[in-house]
Parts: C-alpha cells; sequence; structure tokens
C-alpha cells in the first residue's frame, strides 16, 4: 500500500489503484495508462484539462482542429471541454491527470522537462491544500512554458480541405501534387496554398511530410521494414524517409521501432 508523502513511481500508483483506474487525489483526477494497440476511445469530452505523460510507447491524440502523437518522454496537454479521441499506435505506459485550469486553450506536446516529470509525481503524494496548489502554480508554469514538438498534423476547417486532408492521412503514398490537389478542392493553386498555410500554419509540403511520418509509425508499430514503410508512405528513397523520421520524431525510425515495437 502507498504511504502518505512516498516518492512513488507510475508503477507503484499503477499496482495501487488498478489498470485503467481513476482516483481523486488532491483535487486531480489521475487515469493509469496501461493500454495494447486494440484499445481506442470514442470522441468524448470532459471538463477538465487533460495532461497525458507517456513513459512508453506512442499515443495519438485526435481534435477537430488535428491529430497530435504523444510519444514515450513527451507529455501531451488537451483543453477542457474540447471533444477528442485517442488511439495506441503501440503499447502505451504513462498516466494521464484531469485538472480543473484552463493553463493554455489548445492541444499541444511537449517535451518533459525533469521538473515538469517531478511536480506530477509529487500531486499523488497526500500534501496540504496550500502546497498541492503552489505544486499545481509551478506545474502550470513549466507547461506554459514548454516549447512545443512538432508532432502535430493540424487539420484545415474548410470542408473540402479537411475532407482532402483526411483523405491523403490515410494513404499518404497516394497525396496529391500540389496543382492535383487545388484542382480537387476547386481552387487555384495560389488560393490552395493561402488558404492551407492560413488553416493549419503549414505549407502543403510540410503538412504531407508530418502525415507521411504520423502513419508510418502505425506501419512500424505493427513490426512493418523501415524500407517498406518509407515507401508505402510516399518516399522514393529509404535515407529521404530516415531523414525527415529523424527531424519530427528526435531519433530514426529503426531505434523508435525498438523502443515501441509490439512483441
Amino acid at each position: 500500500m502507498l504511504q502518505i508523502g512516498q516518492d512513488v513511481t507510475v508503477l507503484e500508483i499503477a499496482n495501487y489503484l488498478g489498470d485503467n483506474a481513476l482516483e481523486s487525489m488532491q483535487d486531480v483526477r489521475i487515469k493509469i495508462l496501461h493500454d495494447d494497440r486494440s484499445k481506442g476511445m470514442a470522441w468524448h469530452a470532459h471538463e477538465e484539462a487533460q495532461l497525458m505523460w507517456v513513459t512508453s510507447g506512442c499515443a495519438s491524440m485526435e481534435t477537430s482542429a488535428g491529430r497530435w502523437l504523444v510519444p514515450a518522454g513527451r507529455m501531451g496537454w488537451f483543453p477542457g471541454r474540447e471533444p477528442h479521441r485517442g488511439r495506441m499506435i503501440t503499447p502505451v505506459t504513462g498516466f494521464s491527470l484531469y485538472l480543473r485550469c484552463n493553463w493554455l486553450d489548445y492541444p499541444t506536446v511537449f517535451e518533459g522537462s525533469e521538473l515538469c516529470q517531478a511536480l506530477l509525481k509529487s500531486l499523488t503524494q497526500k500534501v496540504p491544500s496550500d502546497v498541492s496548489q503552489r505544486r499545481l502554480a509551478a506545474l502550470g508554469d513549466e507547461i506554459k512554458a514548454a516549447k512545443p514538438l512538432s508532432v502535430g498534423l493540424p487539420l484545415p476547417y474548410s470542408e473540402r480541405l479537411k475532407a482532402l486532408c483526411e483523405t491523403i492521412a490515410t494513404s499518404p503514398a497516394l497525396a496529391p501534387p500540389l496543382e492535383l490537389a487545388a484542382t480537387q478542392v476547386a481552387l487555384s493553386r495560389r488560393s490552395f496554398s493561402r488558404h492551407f498555410k492560413q488553416q493549419t500554419g503549414l505549407s502543403y509540403g510540410q503538412w504531407l511530410q508530418l502525415a507521411r511520418i504520423h502513419h508510418s509509425l502505425v506501419l512500424l508499430g505493427e513490426g512493418g521494414r523501415v524500407s517498406d514503410a518509407a515507401l508505402a508512405v510516399g518516399y522514393d528513397t529509404v535515407s529521404a524517409f530516415c531523414q525527415v523520421f529523424r527531424q519530427v520524431m528526435g531519433q530514426s525510425p529503426g531505434r523508435w521501432q525498438n523502443l515501441n515495437q509490439t512483441v
């Protein structure tokens, strides 16, 4: 049994609460993440904001505005009342905190600093309310100052552009070139590029790179070869795929697969 004030690990919390248990601790709900790839969540929303810390594996969260990858060692922030659904790309462990605060009004994924991780763990300890509030305030400062990672795949809000992007995200190897993409949504190349950048913050080419990396993670998580994943998402060479993958994920696809592949 956990002791009051004990410095606990994620595994100890999980053993105490039970798999996927929900518990209230110092006005913070904690949900243990211990899910395999077969599990996904339907669209839902909750009053509290959600702070997800993935300690192993890779999760994906989707909102109406886009999709965000939360790889191992990273943290994801999702505002309260925001409809969303999650998917485990590979088996995931970690936990989510549900907080009644609005530190950020948009989803983001960031590198969890050592201080941020320590503050998260400290919230599982029974301490006086004023101590808990100071820790929450410090955690909020850390999150607001954190540098976002380039692991989000924003979706346009116009129906035609969004439908095009959702199709591409499913089969990125079949993505049309810029001219054809513009034609498919009845826009000139110039108008297409302007609207796409305004609605996603990315050029069509930048967005397509991210879509390819997102889809490649599913293939790699299933045990596919790096070379096969590269071709399946539309790269002509494995070296080009590996270069972009490293830019987005911070490591090579081979290393990512070794750390996250389903056994």
